[in-house]
C-alpha cells in the first residue's frame, strides 16, 4: 500500500531556486511553469517568448535556472544559449524541445556548445 506524499519543505524565499521558463507557446510555458511550482522551493520569475526576451529578462530579473526550448522564432534556444551563459556564465540551464524528431541530437549539440566556453 502506497502512503501519503511526504509533504516538501517550504524554504524561505531567499533560498528560493528562481526560474525563467522560455517557450513560444504560452501553452506549454504555463504548463512548464505549473509543474515546476508544484515545489514549493522553486518560484518562477519569468515566463518568455524566445530567445530574445530571455537574454533581456535575464539582465533584469535574477535567475538561478532557465528551462529554454530549442526551435522558437526571432532566437531559437539554440542561438540564445550562448549569449544567455555570456551574460551569465554560471546560468544553470535545461534544454528541451516539444517536438520529439531530432531533439536528441539538438540537445546533444547544446550540451557541447555549454562546455565550450
Amino acid at each position: 500500500m502506497i502512503g501519503p506524499a511526504p509533504s516538501l519543505r517550504v524554504a524561505d524565499e531567499a533560498s528560493l531556486a528562481r526560474v525563467m521558463v522560455c517557450d513560444d507557446s504560452a501553452v506549454i510555458r504555463s504548463a512548464i511553469a505549473r509543474i515546476l511550482e508544484a515545489d514549493p522551493n522553486v518560484r518562477v520569475v519569468a515566463k518568455v517568448a524566445n530567445g530574445r526576451l530571455a537574454i533581456e529578462e535575464l539582465r533584469k530579473t535574477q535567475v538561478d535556472v532557465v528551462v529554454l526550448d530549442i526551435e522558437m522564432p526571432v532566437l531559437d534556444g539554440m542561438s540564445a544559449l550562448p549569449l544567455l551563459l555570456r551574460a551569465d556564465p554560471d546560468l544553470p540551464r535545461t534544454m528541451f524541445r516539444s517536438r520529439p524528431r531530432s531533439a536528441a541530437a539538438a540537445t546533444i549539440r547544446s550540451a557541447g556548445n555549454c562546455w565550450r566556453r
